[in-house]
């Protein structure tokens, strides 16, 4: 950027005096205008260098209209010579020029105008030149960067490499973030859409645009500034930044929806086909590193108001764990692997992640064998119904899931002859009406507390005499010996069997004994 105080060491320009607006001389200059009406700033549109005699400015009035017209303008300054129309510059017109820091230069002789529009020209045309290579010269390195696919970092890291100034990238999709250089300030994310380079001068003046693909903004880049002016060189630049920025996310997104697409394809047939072929086994080993040393889990993840924080969790495994993603409309199935301790403690890792909040995520046991695959799927199905069935806020991991293993693995018309009527069919007529569920929750209660009168009238925040009645008519209906070890481990299992079918759907709260 050539700037006025570049101008005024040319040749023709030695014998100059600044009278005013010292201050000013940074101020860029983009061209030479020659100019003598006092409202001239309307026709000037910002950096420009004004060559005047003066001839128009014989009145206090016509040289305030013409040095705030050059200030509002945004023109670099203004040249005066004296000798025609004036012997030396009015006080008036140093006093507003210095109060809007507008540097006048004057020349005490007679000076050819041509001689310095020629001079400036040719001076902005050589730093055009040398815009233009060292353009060149940045184009090069994205482009290298780009045809080596090293990603997005490495590209930002050229091009701070090149332009020697401080530059950031800020994504607008996730948390990622990419400063290089000395920020005086923390960057924040900026919603305003900069679709074209645009100073912004808090808290610090810098130049921000914004990187659009297929017109949705994605991510925005920075780079510092020293002043308010822009650099023509910085504004041509971050534009080319930001375009291969563009170029180099469409690239990793194309690819990135290629390997989902191709991943989902070898995932299904693993998934689903109980007798997967050798060849697809193999493609399986290689593709995910299932080598000896190495075990899996299969998760199953219901698309339910839980599950973005649950995908959060196990993207953030990477890169202890390698995970793949197979999406269906009513839930995401995860394949995750790695080294054999931290697949076993997958669940506690998960769970660190999650937080307290419910999730309905189910895990299958570990394996080793990618032929297992479908049975592991299985699993993580049915661990991820008893998540849901429990309200879970842990991952529920199916060598964990006790009884409800072969709850699972048992036909309901079974489970209900065999299991629940058997042992809870007394309670379940249909004549108790609503007292049923409460005589539920105190036989529950009473097995939780190992009968504990007084810590289960408090957990179920009952009277004592209340709970000595549903006693009374607990041992009226299933026997005095209900809490007895064989009794209680069979009305245990005919609880947990009756709660997960009610849960399910399988079974109404109260039903009367299937015939026989």
């Amino acid at each position: 950027m050539v700037v006025l105080r570049d101008v005024l060491k040319r040749q023709p320009f030695a014998d100059a005096t600044v009278i005013a607006g010292h201050t000013g001389v940074n101020r860029p200059v983009k061209w030479v205008h020659i100019g003598e009406i006092p409202n001239i700033g309307e026709f000037l549109r910002g950096g420009e260098l004004v060559l005047s005699t003066g001839v128009g400015l014989s009145t206090e009035e016509q040289r305030r209209t013409f040095v705030l017209g050059l200030v509002k303008a945004q023109a670099s300054g203004v040249v005066i010579e004296l000798g025609a129309y004036f012997t030396q510059i009015p006080q008036d017109l140093i006093d507003l020029a210095n109060a809007h820091d507008l540097p006048v230069i004057v020349f005490s002789h007679l000076v050819r105008f041509l001689d310095l529009s020629q001079e400036v020209n040719s001076l902005l045309i050589s730093q055009h030149h040398r815009i233009l290579e060292d353009l060149d010269a940045l184009s090069g390195r994205l482009r290298k960067v780009l045809l080596s696919t090293e990603g997005l970092t490495a590209l930002f890291e050229a091009s701070f490499d090149v332009l020697k100034r401080p530059l950031a990238y800020l994504s607008r999709a996730t948390d990622d973030k990419v400063q290089l250089g000395d920020w005086p300030f923390a960057l924040v994310p900026v919603r305003q859409n900069a679709l074209h380079p645009l100073v912004e001068s808090s808290p610090a003046p810098y130049l921000r645009q914004t990187i659009s693909v297929f017109g949705q903004p994605v991510g925005d880049v920075a780079i510092l500034l020293s002043t308010n002016y822009v650099d023509e060189y910085l504004y041509l630049a971050l534009d080319r930044i930001t375009t291969a920025a563009a170029q180099e996310i469409i690239r990793m997104d194309t690819l990135e929806k290629r390997k989902r697409q191709e991943e989902a394809v070898l995932l299904e047939q693993l998934f689903f086909a109980e007798h997967p072929s050798e060849t697809l086994l193999q493609r399986c080993r290689s593709r995910y590193n299932l080598t000896s040393t190495r075990r899996y889990r299969v998760c199953v993840v219901p698309n339910d108001s839980a599950s973005p924080r649950a995908h959060a969790a196990i993207q953030r495994l990477s890169p202890l764990l390698a995970t793949a993603l197979l999406s269906q409309t009513d839930r995401d199935i995860w394949l995750i692997s790695g080294r054999e301790g931290d697949i076993t403690n997958l669940p506690q890792l998960l769970g660190t992640y999650l937080g307290e909040r419910p999730n309905h995520i189910g895990l299958s046991a570990p394996y080793r064998d990618p032929a297992q695959m479908h049975q592991a799927f299985s699993e993580a199905y049915d661990a991820a119904q008893v998540a849901s069935h429990l309200d879970s806020t842990r991952p529920q991991c199916y060598e964990k899931l006790g009884a409800y293993r072969w709850i699972l693995a048992t036909p309901p018309d079974v489970l209900r002859r065999l299991v629940i009527h058997p042992e809870l069919g007394p309670l379940l007529q249909p004549e108790h009406g609503k007292e049923t569920e409460g005589l539920l929750q105190t036989l529950e209660a009473l097995l939780t507390f190992n009968g504990s009168k007084q810590e289960v009238s408090q957990w179920l925040g009952i009277h004592r005499q209340t709970l000595y009645a549903r006693i009374r008519a607990l041992k009226s209906l299933l026997g005095h010996d209900f809490l007895v070890f064989e009794r209680r481990v069979a009305i245990e299992n005919a609880l947990l069997a009756y709660r997960f079918l009610c849960s399910q759907g399988e079974m109404p709260s109260r039903a009367a004994p299937p015939s026989s």
